[in-house]
């Protein structure tokens, strides 16, 4: 044999070639003979000589004692009259040839343990097959399962974004509507404003027009960028008119006042206290506490109910 003697799995080997290893084992020995070229060598040697075992048994004739006892146990047979004769004839004794079935009967049980090992291979590797496509099989169902879970997530996704895009539309449309409304408000304002001017202008003495200053207070504070506030101030008088409409009413303990802003004081010149109506409406006369020389701004903060001799509150109108 070319294959060594000593190879660690020699006994797996012949139990596999006179099929003497179970199915489990079987299937991780054919495993071992598709990795292993010299496993697959000494298999292969084994069953050849396995398979000539028949052909190479020495012919023997019976024994003289085995063949008398054969023949006595012929004659006492019982035989029926028609086929009954009066001696056996005599066989020469020939060479015996029951090493022959034997050696035929050893070749056939070899021939069926090659034929039957050969089997339990092919229906090893059917298993093993079998048993790769099973885990193949599993292996797509699972990226399948995979997938659709994924594509319910992705409905979901799509589902909330497409939530997300209605929300925002009609926050978009609540934004338009607003603006829209601002815009309104606005153009009144500008409106009424120039309708108190004109009518400002129109109290006022013609004779005293030049000496007259015209000024509109604007907020940059939301609540109150609806107000319309407008000043008529004659600087030779050193007294003015202020007309307020659309102005929010002030919290309890509070009032609105006015105040000239003179760049030769170091602090705006109180001008009055000034209250509205429910309708944020007033136009009042005032006469600011100190003469001014020149009012570059008119300004109404929210100061304490009866006002304050200093501003403390925030500016909430401006002239600019």
């Amino acid at each position: 044999m070319n294959t060594p003697a000593t190879h660690p799995r020699e006994d797996d080997a012949a139990a596999s070639v006179f099929g003497q290893m179970e199915a489990g084992e079987r299937i991780a020995f054919v495993k071992a003979m598709n990795e292993d070229e010299s496993l697959r060598a000494l298999v292969d040697e084994l069953k050849q000589t396995a398979s000539s075992f028949a052909f190479k048994a020495p012919q023997m004739s019976a024994p003289a004692a085995v063949r008398a006892r054969v023949l006595a146990n012929v004659k006492k047979m019982p035989q029926d009259g028609a086929l009954r004769t009066t001696a056996f004839p005599k066989v020469k004794p020939a060479r015996s040839n029951a090493w022959i079935g034997w050696a035929a009967a050893a070749v056939f049980a070899v021939s069926s343990a090659v034929l039957w090992d050969q089997m339990r291979v092919v229906r090893s590797n059917d298993l093993i097959e079998q048993q790769k496509n099973g885990d193949e099989i599993a292996s797509l169902g699972k990226r399948v399962k995979e997938a659709q879970d994924e594509g319910e997530l992705l409905k979901t996704a799509v589902a909330k974004t497409g939530a997300v895009n209605d929300l925002l539309k009609q926050n978009l449309a609540k934004a338009e509507a607003s603006s829209q409304s601002l815009q309104q408000q606005l153009s009144e304002s500008t409106k009424a404003a120039g309708d108190l001017k004109q009518e400002l202008a129109r109290v006022i003495n013609l004779n005293d027009t030049a000496k007259t200053q015209i000024a509109m207070l604007q907020s940059t504070v939301k609540e109150y960028k609806q107000g319309v506030a407008v000043v008529v101030w004659n600087s030779e008088k050193q007294e003015g008119i202020l007309k307020l409409e659309k102005m929010p009413p002030v919290e309890t303990g509070k009032d609105y006042q006015l105040w000239v802003v003179d760049p030769s004081k170091k602090t705006p010149v109180n001008a009055g206290v000034v209250r509205v109506d429910a309708k944020g409406f007033a136009k009042v006369d005032f006469k600011p506490t100190l003469d001014i020389q020149q009012a570059n701004n008119f300004a109404i903060s929210v100061e304490k109910k009866g006002g304050v001799a200093q501003n403390e509150g925030p500016i909430v109108l401006l002239s600019p």
